[in-house]
């Protein structure tokens, strides 16, 4: 950015490095960027890096075994022979579906067991893909971890790109019956007569 004259120094600063201010064609670049895009934090991290993130974070990479699960649910009342249909379903690291009656824990179980995982994630607060920057991490929604927990040395260290949450559970529920799970047949669906043929 100095070699293309956008920021110049303006005094030294502590460890032989220099204080830089954006020179005219810098102020210049700068209002023709906001009149493009209004977005000032952070410098966004490129969707590669976000979905390398994503993978690098999966639970998929982790093994509960019978004692992380265990517990995890101690704050619960859990059938222990529950933990034998649990554990295989836990480490298959996909979606699971818990049935029964309404009102008999399915969603407090689904809760519990999503602390047989890690318990933070990394993610960027904001990305850029295709030339346009998305606002990923949104406080409302995402729990950010107190940076007192990293320790001095890795809080000095942290690409402030970034943001450490706590894991983000969705537990969705519905009413459903037997009879709901059926495969049912009908002619007036287009999909249906093309299947026909």
């Amino acid at each position: 950015m100095r070699t293309r004259k956008i920021v110049g120094h303006i005094s030294t600063a502590p460890l032989n490095d220099f204080v830089y201010t954006l020179t005219e064609i810098g102020l210049s670049r700068a209002r023709e960027m906001l009149r493009d895009s209004g977005y000032v934090g952070p410098a966004p991290v490129r969707l590669s890096e976000y979905v390398l993130s994503v993978e690098a974070q999966s639970i998929s990479h982790e093994t509960p075994d019978r004692a992380r699960l265990t517990t995890a649910c101690a704050a619960i009342s859990v059938d222990p022979k529950m933990f034998e249909s649990l554990g295989p379903a836990i480490n298959a690291s996909g979606g699971m579906f818990l049935y029964g009656a309404p009102g008999n824990g399915k969603s407090t179980l689904a809760r519990h067991i999503t602390m047989c995982f890690g318990q933070h994630i990394w993610v960027p607060q904001t990305i850029i893909a295709a030339g346009q920057i998305i606002k990923l991490y949104d406080s409302e929604f995402h729990r950010q971890v107190d940076e007192s927990e990293f320790g001095p040395l890795l809080t000095s260290n942290v690409d402030r790109r970034w943001v450490q949450i706590q894991r983000p559970t969705v537990v969705v529920g519905g009413e459903l019956t037997l009879d709901s799970l059926e495969l049912r047949h009908h002619r007036s669906r287009t999909c249906a007569r093309r299947l026909c043929r």
